[in-house]
């Protein structure tokens, strides 16, 4: 008798629940308030309005999370759970899969009619985008993509293909990288047009976010004059030590009768410590760089009757010697800074090649410079319009000046006009992260994780009507 006392006080209160619920969705259209409070960081804002509404809301404003407060006399529908009047429930933002932006719905009756409410984890006008496989190597995906009027994103995609931040930008940002400084801060660090675009169009600032993606810092400093930093790349060190290229405008060298301009758009390098200035690499001081300048058809270099002979785009530091290993463009050479000095040490490819490359293994209009762990030299081979890009490996005698090891992997069907990128995944595997730029397979994927000993991919993104301006893993 206690057990069939037991499950029939069971079985009733389980009726009356239910039956509660279904009484208080059956009074809804009698309530004469129907107004809910979403809470976004402390701010309350008041749902009133038709069911067509879409909250848009930016990981980056949702860091204190979410919360939804029911002031209506009816019970309201979070997702699938119930909130009943004078209640608050805290939630999460789905994760997102398979690019589908996964809305958390707010769904209740009133004696207005059925009103729901979208709460989505990204815009619907967020770029259309196709991940493929999951990669086996930690650390995250930092992207940034541009349309085609240099607007855009900066994102981070985990290695499993899920998008963890994003940023919309307004103007060209790019550069977007995690950095752990040399004082172990995490920060989160980008490039960014600030530019009149009337006066001039090249005007930038390195912009500086802490762990939690709040801005703490812009950087810019004046050289010559213009207050401009390059672009391509800069080395962050920590809040206060940075490397950093900028440009500056100069008369060309009156003996080159070669370079038929009055003006050229020199390469400016220098490391800031502290506010100050350790050394510079200036390269209008070194004359011997505007007969390395290699002219090229696939654009034109002299729109505005400024030569940028040189083109600095992407340095990396030796762990051996410290030292800095600068890729110039336009030179198609790597050229070594000292870091205590700023002159260079010595110049690998171009037309100043010290390392005696013959012309069946010399690299062109090359990006993405690096040092794999054993010592190897790594780089983009972009190459001109007509040949395929390539990725380069090459081992060097630096005291000798010899060519040790060279290996070349062809890029099928793949011209990369500007931009593109390498680094080492797991060389022993064969495993690298690339980036095939811009102008490079409109049907392939933009990002790569691949096998380049058999041409398998593990990882892929693409995105649609958007180019790839960086990525980098970590």
């Amino acid at each position: 008798m206690k057990y069939q006392k037991k499950i029939i006080i069971t079985i009733f209160l389980v009726s009356f629940v239910v039956g509660t619920i279904f009484f208080i969705e059956w009074t809804i259209f009698k309530e004469k308030e129907d107004s809910i409070k979403l809470i976004i960081n402390g701010e309350k804002k008041l749902l009133t309005k038709s069911s067509d509404e879409n909250i848009n809301l930016d990981m980056i404003d949702v860091e204190k999370g979410i919360s939804i407060e029911n002031k209506s006399k009816s019970v309201v529908f979070v997702g699938r759970k119930p909130l009943f009047p004078n209640f608050k429930i805290s939630i999460k933002l789905n994760d997102l899969s398979e690019n589908k932006i996964i809305p958390v719905k707010i769904r209740y009756k009133s004696n207005k009619g059925n009103f729901v409410y979208k709460i989505n984890e990204i815009p619907t006008s967020f770029p259309k985008y196709e991940i493929k496989g999951k990669s086996k190597y930690e650390g995250d995906y930092y992207i940034s993509i541009l349309d085609e009027k240099n607007k855009g994103y900066l994102m981070k995609i985990s290695n499993k293909g899920k998008i963890l931040f994003y940023k919309k930008t307004n103007s060209e940002s790019d550069c977007f990288r995690k950095i752990l400084t040399d004082d172990n801060q995490t920060r989160y660090v980008y490039m960014n047009n600030y530019g009149d675009k009337l006066r001039r169009k090249e005007l930038r600032e390195l912009v500086v976010l802490n762990e939690k993606y709040k801005q703490i810092n812009k950087i810019n400093f004046e050289y010559n004059g213009i207050q401009d930093i390059d672009e391509h790349d800069y080395i962050y060190i920590n809040d206060n030590h940075y490397i950093i290229a900028t440009n500056s405008y100069n008369k060309s060298i009156p003996y080159n009768e070669k370079i038929n301009t009055s003006m050229v758009k020199t390469s400016v390098i220098k490391e800031i410590e502290k506010g100050k200035v350790k050394w510079v690499f200036d390269s209008s001081e070194y004359p011997e760089f505007y007969d390395y300048y290699t002219p090229i058809n696939e654009y034109k270099d002299n729109p505005n009757n400024i030569l940028d002979y040189m083109h600095f785009n992407s340095f990396f530091i030796d762990p051996k010697d410290g030292n800095l290993l600068v890729s110039f463009r336009h030179i198609n050479s790597v050229v070594k800074l000292d870091r205590k000095t700023g002159k260079p040490i010595w110049i690998l490819g171009g037309k100043g090649d010290q390392f005696g490359m013959d012309e069946t293994i010399k690299f062109e209009r090359q990006h993405s410079v690096s040092i794999e762990k054993d010592g190897t030299i790594l780089l983009y081979d972009n190459g001109v319009d007509g040949r395929q890009s390539r990725i380069v490996e090459i081992k060097i005698d630096e005291q000798n000046k010899k060519i040790l090891k060279y290996k070349k992997y062809e890029l099928d069907q793949v011209w990369t006009r500007s931009w593109g990128y390498v680094r080492e995944i797991d060389k022993k595997r064969g495993i690298y992260l690339i980036d095939y730029g811009t102008g490079g397979n409109p049907l392939r994927p933009n990002i790569e994780e691949r096998n380049l000993k058999n041409g398998k991919v593990h990882f892929s993104i693409k995105f649609y009507n958007y180019n790839v301006v960086n990525v980098y893993k970590g």
